[in-house]
């Protein structure tokens, strides 16, 4: 067998074999119309801080690139601040940041490249659960050495099940992931229908600003049975009171009602707060209605009362006698509205059919 440098006509004839195949078939690279699409070059970093508030002092930094859309991957490399080395900052950092892109992307699969001599990075990895897939021998060259370079990788469902915590009941409590949306809207609005939030009723997942601990709990069928949202600051008083200390907010919160009572709110609860410490938070807060058994439940969890102000409905001749409007040919039939003067609200109540105390609980963490 002979060989040569190929020829413009050589490169032609090679053409003619590619298309004996479909190109997805001979590579795993993003594909439009047929043909190679322009990579992605996007380098995602995000900064880590083991002190929120004062952020101009970063301790780590996690970077994810060659983001693939087609079969939903992206590599990453991460790095901790060599004075902070050595006090489990790396696991904390690649955690989060694994919660995160598993939550808020479609990403699959996260993988990295580390070398033979990193033993830190690699114990890491491995505590984490991550996959071995394989060795590039004499890689990476070191002051003349050549050293291998292992690559692992994780799947999502391999991160979620890792993560996913089974109550004693039955339950497994995991992080929400985006194909749980449908369930996550079906069962909010049932654990919400004997609710003072009945009419509460959201038809997407709510997206925030702010790093979140959103989680489900799954029944042995498969199905969300429970959820809860939290929002955390960065910043002290951005999304809470404005309080000493970051805190996380507590939007959504609720149980299907045929799997209620069987410890399923607390055990959500209790993952949440765990998970709370990754993030610096002083305390949870949650605004709820007058429901007696919800107030009952905060209470029993250690949740104490801060402050309430009024939600208050106005419909047909309440909105109509209470509310003027700018244009002639419009008028008011129904409003929300609140009343946060306490010497009002006796007169409020009497004077309006549907009003309900809304009451700020907190829930101390450190």
């Amino acid at each position: 067998m002979q060989f040569c440098l190929a020829s413009e006509q050589h490169r032609t004839i090679f053409q003619s074999w590619n298309r004996a195949s479909r190109l997805e078939e001979r590579t795993c690279r993003p594909i439009i119309d047929g043909k190679r699409a322009t990579p992605d070059n996007r380098v995602v970093p995000l900064a880590f801080f083991q002190d929120d508030i004062n952020q101009s002092a970063p301790v780590g930094r996690f970077v994810y690139f060659d983001i693939n859309p087609r079969n939903h991957s992206a590599e990453f490399g991460y790095i901790v601040s060599p004075k902070h080395r050595n006090q489990g900052i790396g696991t904390k950092m690649v955690t989060q940041a694994l919660d995160h892109l598993f939550s808020t992307t479609d990403l699959n699969k996260l993988y990295c490249q580390t070398a033979a001599f990193n033993v830190a990075s690699i114990r890491l990895l491995e505590k984490l659960g991550f996959h071995k897939d394989g060795i590039l021998r004499e890689h990476h060259e070191l002051d003349g050495t050549l050293w291998d370079d292992i690559v692992y990788s994780i799947l999502r469902h391999e991160w979620i099940d890792r993560k996913a915590i089974p109550s004693l009941n039955g339950y497994t409590i995991r992080p929400y992931i985006p194909t749980d949306e449908t369930q996550w809207i079906r069962c909010r609005v049932l654990a919400f229908l004997d609710s003072a939030y009945f009419d509460d009723v959201k038809r997407a997942k709510p997206q925030y600003d702010n790093p979140t601990i959103e989680l489900v709990a799954i029944a042995a069928d498969g199905t969300v049975v429970g959820f809860i949202d939290i929002e955390c600051e960065t910043i002290p008083g951005t999304i809470c009171s404005d309080r000493p200390g970051l805190a996380g907010m507590i939007w959504d919160l609720g149980v299907h009602p045929d799997h209620r009572r069987r410890g399923v709110a607390r055990a959500l609860l209790e993952r949440a707060v765990e998970i709370s410490k990754h993030h610096s938070l002083a305390r949870l807060e949650a605004w709820t209605r007058d429901d007696p058994s919800t107030v009952d439940w905060y209470q029993k969890q250690n949740f104490q009362y801060i402050q309430n102000y009024l939600h208050v409905y106005l419909q047909g001749a309440e909105a109509t006698q209470t509310l003027t409007s700018s244009y002639p040919s419009i008028k008011p039939v129904w409003a929300f509205s609140h009343c946060s003067q306490p010497d009002k609200f006796d007169a409020i109540h009497s004077r309006f059919q549907r009003v309900h105390d809304c009451q700020l609980f907190e829930l101390r963490l450190t």
